[in-house]
């Protein structure tokens, strides 16, 4: 089946990368954080806010676990590996796009005038992709890091990844 998934932590390119990849292909792209929103009729943050995480995770696995027969491109939602039955849907090649604590904290931030909030916020990814890591790794086919290049470089090599 021609089913490629990124996954990574938020910040990683996930979203910006599929839409672009799939566009080259000539694939449909599909993005479960978008999808849970249009299921619940709240963004994410939203969600997380009033309702917690234990609850967007619910919803996240509900719209993951619809996905098992789509084909082209899927992000996935960062913590989305955290449930198994979401690792157990990520079938076809799954391709785990990396960066750096503080590469994903500047993406997130966007504002580095704030040091002290951006060393709180590296902190916290870095305990978050230390908890999500060894996930990562069991689920990847591949593995490409976003860093220290351009999109587009990111892109052309996720492309060559495709199947066929």
């Amino acid at each position: 089946m021609r089913r490629m998934w990124l996954v990574g932590m938020p910040g990683a390119g996930k979203t910006t990368v599929g839409r672009a990849v799939a566009t080259q292909l000539g694939v449909e792209f599909t993005d479960t954080d978008e999808l849970v929103e249009s299921m619940v009729g709240r963004s994410i943050a939203t969600i997380w806010s009033e309702d917690g995480e234990s609850i967007f995770r619910e919803f996240e696995t509900i719209v993951v676990s619809g996905l098992g027969d789509v084909t082209g491109v899927i992000s996935s939602g960062g913590g989305a590996i955290l449930e198994p039955r979401n690792r157990a849907v990520m079938s076809g090649m799954v391709v785990w796009l990396e960066a750096r604590p503080d590469t994903i904290a500047s993406r997130l931030d966007g504002n580095s005038n704030r040091p002290l909030l951006a060393g709180v916020m590296v902190d916290r990814i870095v305990e978050t992709l230390t908890a999500r890591e060894a996930l990562y790794a069991s689920i990847a086919d591949h593995r490409v890091s976003t860093d220290t290049v351009t999109i587009d470089e990111v892109v052309s090599e996720v492309v060559s990844l495709w199947p066929g």
